[in-house]
């Protein structure tokens, strides 16, 4: 077989480097035709695209900003013992449902969601902070049950919703297996029944004790 001098010699190189006892310091500001070398607190050279690279640090800082903020610290104080998949977080936040990337329904829509994950829905406990002078400090009850004070924490919880909140997971859950059905290799990989099992095992549908029609096949 014939030797190619060049990858001998890198090979050859590649093991002298190997085995030095400290490392080699390369300064890259000497090398020839480079007009920049970008590099970060002193590390460096970054060797992805600057745009990419960038879009990783902000969304770190973006992270970091969310468990650390007031109005979420409490939720995941909620969410020790349960796994928050955020990178599902994200797509749920940047979803467009609209055929448009720029409108005022996706604005709404957007915003919405930024204020239900932050506790920020404008319920009559945002209301009276906000809004001192019409709304008084005096206890709102919820409007939908009337039985507890009206707040961000209260309408998850809320008896008047836990129908609509349910049929959500239903319906959720009966198109997941659905789903993961059709997707199989094989039509008769595995059957539904066998699907509804490993779904029913999930946390979120084990402790809500939901029921989908699927669960009696």
């Amino acid at each position: 077989m014939k030797s190619n001098i060049l990858n001998d010699l890198a090979d050859s190189l590649a093991k002298d480097g190997a085995l030095l006892t400290s490392p080699i310091h390369i300064n890259f500001k000497h090398l020839p035709n480079q007009n920049a070398t970008l590099t970060w607190m002193n590390l460096g050279p970054l060797e992805r695209p600057a745009r990419k690279w960038a879009t990783d640090v902000f969304s770190c800082k973006h992270f970091k900003d969310l468990i650390n903020s007031s109005n979420t610290r409490h939720l995941f104080e909620l969410c020790n013992n349960i796994p928050i998949d955020f990178s599902l977080t994200k797509h749920w936040l940047n979803y467009n449902q609209f055929s448009s990337i720029t409108s005022l329904a996706l604005s709404s829509y957007i915003s919405y969601k930024i204020k239900s994950l932050n506790h920020l829905l404008p319920i009559c406990d945002i209301l009276q902070r906000n809004l001192p002078n019409v709304y008084p400090k005096s206890p709102i009850p919820c409007p939908s049950c009337n039985t507890s004070l009206d707040s961000n924490s209260h309408i998850i919880r809320c008896p008047h919703y836990s129908t609509h909140l349910t049929n959500l997971l239903i319906s959720h859950k009966t198109s997941l297996i659905e789903f993961l059905f059709d997707k199989q290799p094989t039509p008769d990989y595995h059957s539904k029944n066998i699907i509804t099992v490993w779904i029913n095992s999930l946390s979120i549908f084990h402790d809500q004790n939901i029921n989908s029609p699927h669960d009696n096949l």
